[in-house]
């Protein structure tokens, strides 16, 4: 495993896109493997299939418009790759609406 640099500019657009509500990107900087898969934020929340992925992408984006304005402060960031395969994982503290949580 090692350090991951050149996927933090795309780990950024991704963010950006989400925190724009804006669905295409956020498709987009994902993989078309079919193993790809997204870990969530809250316990058990793994998703598998991009189809499956982006269907709830979209829900959840929707969601979050409906919402509001979403705050992001980022606490800690990390890019790591493996050969074909790499991976960012961020912590950060969100707040919408009346709630506000720390993130992974």
């Amino acid at each position: 495993m090692e350090p991951a640099p050149e996927l933090l500019d795309l780990h950024d657009r991704y963010m950006s896109a989400r925190a724009a509500g804006d669905v295409e990107p956020i498709l987009e900087a994902m993989s078309l493997d079919e193993e790809v898969f997204v870990i969530g934020s809250s316990v058990g929340e793994y998703w598998r299939e991009r189809d499956a992925i982006a269907a709830i992408t979209r829900v959840q984006q929707r969601e979050l418009r409906e919402i509001g304005p979403v705050q992001t402060e980022r606490l800690s960031r990390e890019a790591c790759k493996e050969g074909s395969v790499g991976w960012v994982v961020e912590l950060s503290r969100v707040g919408f609406g009346d709630t506000t949580l720390v993130e992974r």
